[in-house]
């Protein structure tokens, strides 16, 4: 499976080199991230030890508010940018 991930990332990086919708360097940069954070990531989600299903009837867990206000944190600073940018 992770074969087939890399592959349609280097098809879809090269594609988009192509089309020129992006440069060269953002798509190695992308690559890059992407090892990096799936990498990051193991440690958490160990490949070798799936998360346990949910059992049926389960709530939704609640949103954590550190997660809510990185958001909300995010979308304002890209607001700022954006609306700033126009003047």
């Amino acid at each position: 499976m992770g074969g087939f991930l890399w592959m349609a990332l280097v098809h879809t990086s090269l594609r988009d080199v192509i089309d020129k919708q992006h440069y060269s360097v953002d798509m190695l940069l992308a690559v890059v991230v992407t090892y990096g954070v799936w990498n990051a990531l193991d440690w958490v989600y160990p490949a070798s030890q799936p998360l346990p299903a949910r059992a049926p009837g389960t709530p939704p867990d609640k949103p954590h508010p550190l997660v809510l206000a990185l958001i909300a944190l995010a979308l304002a600073t890209a607001a700022v940018i954006v609306i700033g940018g126009n003047c």
